[in-house]
Order: C-alpha cells, then structure tokens, then sequence
C-alpha cells in the first residue's frame, strides 16, 4: 500500500499475507529455526526476495505455510488498514475463498483480544 515505512517484522507478529491465486490472509511471521515448520516448508526454493515464512491462520486449504516478499504483507491490527483489506477480499469471486479469510480474521482478532464481529458487519452481510 504505497511507499510508506513498514515496522520490522519479527516472529508471531500478525500480518495480511498474499500468496498467487489467494486473497491476502492473516498470517504470523514465523521464525524459520522453529523445530515445528515441516520439513518441505524449509526445502521450497523460494524467490530471493520472498524472505517472510509466513502461517496462514485458519485455513482449511492444505498449504498454511506461505513464502511471502515485504510487498505482498500488510500490517494487521490497524481498523483502517482492516477494513480495506477486507474490502478488497470482498471483491474474491470464490466464496469459499471469503469465507476463509473472514474466520482467519476473526481468529487474529481474537488473538490481539479485539471483537471482530463490528468490523466484519460493516463490510461484509450476514448472508456473506
């Protein structure tokens, strides 16, 4: 989103991630000397510039794990940065796309004890 200064990541922060053919996700920076990061993981060539291992939060897709480069990972937490992000998954054709990303919302939110029900009302209806 533009040229503004990001903060440094560091491991367990929660970020919006986008990986090709995905709507961007929330997702926490892993640490890539974590025991736990399957070994495949590990073994993917990634692009140089594709540095952020990322966890995709609650997806039911059977890759969770993403190689992410800085300009595909947004701030999370942020209401405004929030709500746009989450307007621009509402434009995703596939619902099931929509819908994962609304429960991996809901999830990071929870986790940062923030209710996300207000802001997913105002984006999104009941019926989506």
């Amino acid at each position: 989103m533009g040229n503004r200064i990001r903060p440094v990541l560091k491991p367990g922060d929660i970020v919006w991630a986008r990986v090709p053919g995905y709507p961007s996700h929330p997702a926490k920076i892993v640490d890539k000397t974590q025991n736990n990061i399957p070994p495949h993981v590990l073994r993917v060539k990634h692009r140089r510039n594709h540095n952020n291992l990322v966890h995709f939060i609650d997806v039911i897709r059977t890759e969770v794990w993403g190689w992410v480069p800085d300009a595909n990972i947004e701030m999370f937490g942020d209401k405004d940065i929030d709500e746009l992000m989450l307007r621009k998954v509402k434009k995703e054709k596939q619902i099931h796309k929509r819908k994962e990303v609304q429960a991996g919302f809901r999830s990071a939110y929870k986790l940062k004890h923030i209710d996300p029900e207000p802001l997913l009302s105002l984006v999104f209806s009941p019926s989506e």
